[in-house]
């Protein structure tokens, strides 16, 4: 499977250098937007697999760019976490309400934010191989956990069925 990667939109270059090293350490790919324009002109280009968004910048804040991203169908699925120095329970449940996954105030713990961005990308993949018509694993989840299997060296069994007529 290919790396996981993160769109950091972040206007600090300190902050934003730092969520960076981090996310690369754990071993994601991190791609840097330094305000909201630069991240839509990124995003145009390139579907990351999550996007870490701070809220207070210039040109345009991450309200905007949340706005714009869940606005977008090629963008819809990709999740958003607000990471900010807004933490009042109101500037939470904006953020919220307007479409982000989740919402980290600054300063954020690193273990925590990993682990939330980790959540965030497994929870979106599971949303996006699921079959839309049953809800269980489509093809892609099993072809993946098929190809871990074999990776591991695990012995297996697979069963294929076909129904006919079934979506009647």
């Amino acid at each position: 499977m290919s790396q996981d990667r993160i769109l950091v939109v972040e206007d600090d270059p300190s902050i934003r250098r730092i969520l960076m090293l981090q996310l690369e350490a754990a071993g994601y790919k991190a791609l840097e937007a330094i305000d909201g324009v630069a991240a839509l002109q990124l995003l145009k280009r390139e579907v990351p697999d999550l996007v870490l968004l701070d809220i207070m910048m210039p040109n345009m804040d991450g309200h905007a760019v949340c706005k714009a991203i869940r606005a977008d169908r090629r963008l819809q699925h990709v999740p958003v976490i607000f990471l900010t120095a807004k933490a009042t329970m109101d500037s939470k449940i904006e953020g919220l309400d307007e479409g982000a996954n989740d919402y980290l105030t600054k300063p954020y713990d690193r273990k925590e934010m990993l682990l939330r961005v980790k959540n965030l990308i497994g929870w979106s993949r599971t949303q996006r191989y699921s079959n839309p018509l049953t809800g269980l694993p489509g093809n892609p989840a099993i072809e993946a956990e098929i190809e871990s299997l074999l990776k591991e060296g695990q012995d297996f069994a697979f069963l294929y069925v076909d129904l006919d007529h079934f979506k009647a």
